[in-house]
């Protein structure tokens, strides 16, 4: 840029196709300052009859000027300033070389081509505007005769003749709908590839935004219609410069022609297909600089970047979801191990748990044997203490063991006697030896019993210390099972409870709308049951409505036909009163004329009796009412004068009645024609 010369400056920067955007605006204006093409101003005639026409002016354009919802310096504020935020919205998001210069320019050419379409179409249609009569100030206390201009503004009947086309809605869509293609350019929304669409939610998001200036620029159009400023047909022009055909904006795809804004032919002069994922939204100068020096498009390096920060993400993702993986693996190992764990150790405990069932049983049976045998022993026992007890009470016994013990000491009796006393003395010692021997049974079973006993109760601490023993293990079991459950049911547990809630609340709401249901069902039918006996009310009420209408329209067709045949009668015996009057003053001037011919003949003056007869003439309508006689012929004068006089006063009565009947007569006539 350091080297170029200034006109090469004004070719790269494309200040020469700005400047020409620029005249052709200011040629608009040059056009709008122009004549105006005078229509004649159209009118309605009403033929009365053969010879008589009356003219009114055209309903279509006699509406009220309203009040513009959207003023011109509000409509040119939002055409110009919402491209431009826009398209600095997108360039500080995301920058675009030569982006800013094109979309000047294309701002530019798509109002100079809109607008001068726009003006030519104005100056030459001269189209009415739906209030023209109320713009130009219609002078309606003059009657028309359909051919002058009675318009009293000449402004406003200069601004009424510029209805087609419709100003607001051309400039509109002409910056509003290209910010439209802008965003879709940009957005990539309708490029081909599958790679330039954002599939989703984002899509639609980005596709409905981007059809906002679109639908501005539709209300603005509308607005003009609800002004009375346009007709619909002016405001569908916004269809200027619809010759431009869709491949004017695919460029090398084929395409059905349509009708499009002339912000498509500006916007396809300066922009990339909006079809192509390299060129959309992609100025052609850039398009073209990328080619020649054989780099990638700034959109696909960034697409490379993107594509980069997705495959690193990608990589994260997958390594976080194989340690997520690892993990739930070593967890479910650890699962397994502990259940093989516990189902061993649960082997192990009834193994015991049966051996210590063994063994209990084994030495309840062998208590039961000794208990047996200890209760034979004290059979035993006791029959052995019995018979001691039989042989100590035996009186032969007791008293020769006594005497002997008595009479001599053991020692004297063991060396003297001799004999008869040795051999008493020997059956005495075989009853003591049999005495002394059952003496130490008793006390071999007594020390056996002892020991029997202790027998017993070792084994039955030993059996109280495997109850303690089994009921721990059997303690620490069921402590290892809870953990165990809780372990591995926790999350369930919290799942089936937060579904059991879930369940609960949404039974409370099923049951809250089914008695919703019901009530609201109650209440229908309740609702239905009235509407029908409404109904059937309604159409007998509709019926009796028809009947009284039909005796109404008959009563009103003879209170009618009765006014006509009333009105009929007055005008007969209006017409009898005027030919009554009228034969009246004929009859008072035929009396007037004779009384003036006597009075004027120079004959000598009638007699009294005459002149009576005269004035009774005049005064009796009937002929019969009598008049005072008269006392001279000075006071028959002054009657005869003042009869002149009323019957000059009922003559412009009757002339008054007779202008006034002919008034409404006429006024009847135009009314009705």
């Amino acid at each position: 840029m350091a080297g170029m010369t200034l006109q090469e400056k004004l070719v790269a920067f494309r200040v020469w196709e700005l400047i020409t955007s620029i005249v052709v605006i200011g040629g608009v204006f040059a056009i709008t300052s122009s004549t105006l093409y005078l229509r004649p101003i159209p009118h309605v005639a009403i033929q009365l009859n053969a010879t008589n026409t009356i003219y009114a002016r055209d309903p279509s354009l006699d509406l009220t000027e309203g009040v513009e919802q959207v003023p011109l310096s509000v409509a040119i504020a939002i055409y110009y300033a919402t491209p431009l935020l826009v398209h600095a919205a997108f360039q500080w998001h995301r920058f675009v070389m030569n982006d800013t210069r094109d979309f000047m320019l294309t701002l530019a050419m798509s109002t100079a081509v809109c607008q001068l379409l726009t003006h030519f179409g104005k100056v030459t249609a001269g189209r009415f505007r739906p209030s023209f009569y109320d713009m130009c100030d219609w002078d309606t206390s003059i009657v028309w005769d359909g051919v002058a201009n009675l318009c009293r503004n000449p402004k406003g009947e200069a601004e009424g003749r510029k209805s087609f086309p419709s100003g607001h809605a051309s400039g509109a869509f002409s910056t509003l709908f290209l910010v439209t293609l802008y965003l879709l350019g940009r957005s990539k929304l309708l490029a081909g590839s599958a790679l330039a669409t954002q599939r989703g939610f984002l899509a639609s998001v980005n596709f409905f935004l981007a059809l906002v200036p679109t639908v501005v620029a539709m209300w603005i159009s509308i607005t003009r219609s609800q002004d009375n400023w346009h007709h619909y047909s002016d405001i569908l022009v916004y269809l200027l410069g619809c010759y431009v055909s869709l491949t004017c904006v695919t460029r090398r795809q084929a395409g059905s022609v349509i009708g499009i804004l002339a912000s498509i032919l500006a916007y396809c002069f300066n922009y990339g297909s909006l079809f192509d994922y390299k060129s959309a939204g992609m100025p052609l100068e850039t398009l073209r600089d990328l080619k020649e020096v054989d780099v990638p498009a700034f959109n696909d390096l960034q697409d490379s970047g993107l594509r980069t920060e997705l495959a690193d993400l990608n990589a994260r993702l997958r390594v976080e979801v194989e340690a997520k993986r690892e993990l739930q693996r070593l967890r479910a190992r650890d699962k397994e191990r502990f259940a093989d764990e516990f189902s061993q150790f649960e082997a192990r405990l009834l193994r015991a748990n049966e051996t210590l069932e063994k063994n209990r049983q084994v030495v309840e049976a062998s208590l039961v044997e000794k208990d047996n045998f200890i209760e034979q022993l004290q059979i035993q026992l006791d029959k052995k203490q019995h018979a001691i007890d039989c042989l100590k009470q035996d009186p032969r016994l007791l008293h020769s063991s006594r005497r002997r013990r008595q009479a001599q000491p053991p020692i004297f009796f063991d060396h003297i006697n001799g004999g008869d006393s040795m051999n008493s003395g020997s059956d005495n010692g075989v009853e003591d030896s049999k005495v002394h021997e059952l003496e130490l049974q008793m006390s071999k079973l007594f020390v056996q019993l002892q020991e029997a006993h202790t027998k017993n109760d070792a084994q039955d601490d030993l059996i109280e210390g495997m109850k303690a023993a089994n009921a721990k293990l059997v303690a620490s079991l069921k402590k290892m099972k809870h953990k165990l459950k809780e372990a591995t049911d926790s999350g369930v547990n919290h799942m089936f409870h937060d579904m059991t809630r879930k369940c609960m609340r949404a039974e409370a709401e099923k049951a809250a709308v089914e008695a919703t249901l019901v009530a609201a069902q109650s209440e229908i039918a309740t609702s239905k049951a009235n509407a029908e006996a409404l109904s059937v009310k309604l159409k007998a009420a509709n019926e009796q409505v028809t009947v009284l209408e039909d005796d109404v329209k008959s009563r009103g067709a003879a209170q009618l036909a009765m006014e006509n045949q009333l009105l009929k009668q007055q005008h007969y015996i209006k017409d009898l009163e005027v030919d009554f009057k009228t034969l009246k003053i004929e009859s008072k001037a035929d009396t007037v004329s004779r009384m003036v011919t006597m009075y004027a003949s120079g004959d000598p003056p009638p007699p009294v009796e005459q002149l009576q007869a005269l004035l009774l003439d005049l005064e009796n309508e009937e002929g019969v009412v009598s008049c005072d006689p008269l006392a001279s012929d000075q006071e028959g004068k002054q009657r005869i004068l003042m009869s002149l006089m009323q019957s000059q006063a009922i003559l412009d009565g009757v002339a008054h009645h007779l202008a006034q009947g002919c008034a409404r007569f006429l006024g009847s006539n135009c009314a009705l024609q």
